[in-house]
């Protein structure tokens, strides 16, 4: 089965990250109830990028943004769904963490050997049967050209960020990007671009 572009562009969000910031122009809906019952977060020490989320209009403390709305969420906790969200950091620090996890200084040789390994079982899911591309903690994507990078990405309302690289570190991605709906596939078509731009 030839997998659709859908389907490669929601692995390559996946596998590979960006260090350029794109806005997401997007103008979807978000759930106003779980949207507002996340906690307040501590406030960042350094300056911090803003980050935003498409509401229905009528939504509590709104603003116009093109056709819809959308609220502030950079002062939100995304802490509400257990580990998700729970770091703030900056690219420059995701890039020394992605640098020093592929060159074994943060886990033991076996556990990374198997952060690099992909079972040879196939994957059910939307995009139909293929081949898996989840390892143990990251995903691989093998790129055009045949360069394979591994990668993990994350996305809450407001923001969409991943780290990924080649397993020889010689190519390196992080991303931070604001989404007005970090969980739109068109999200993941902004990342796609940026992340086959750097590594092309």
């Amino acid at each position: 089965m030839k997998p659709t572009l859908a389907c490669l562009t929601l692995a390559a969000a996946m596998a590979v990250t960006s260090s350029t910031a794109v806005p997401s122009a997007a103008a979807h809906a978000a759930t106003p109830a779980k949207a507002r019952t996340l906690t307040q977060a501590p406030t960042p020490t350094s300056p911090a990028h803003k980050g935003y989320q498409s509401v229905p209009a009528g939504f509590e403390d709104a603003i116009p943004y093109g056709e819809g709305h959308v609220v502030d969420m950079t002062d939100s906790s995304v802490t509400s769904t257990w580990a998700s969200g729970d770091l703030i950091s900056t690219v420059a620090d995701l890039e020394r963490f992605v640098k020093a996890l592929f060159s074994g200084k943060v886990v033991q040789p076996a556990q990374l050997e198997a952060m690099f390994t992909v079972p040879g079982v196939m994957m059910h899911d939307e995009c139909g049967n293929q081949p898996a591309i989840y390892t143990s903690g990251l995903s691989r994507m093998v790129l055009p050209g045949g360069i394979v990078a591994y990668g993990k990405t994350g996305a809450r309302y407001g923001y969409a960020a991943g780290v990924g690289a080649t397993r020889d570190l010689s190519r390196t991605l992080v991303y931070s990007v604001n989404s007005t709906d970090a969980k739109a596939s068109g999200q993941n078509q902004r990342t796609l671009g940026i992340a086959l731009a750097a590594f092309s």
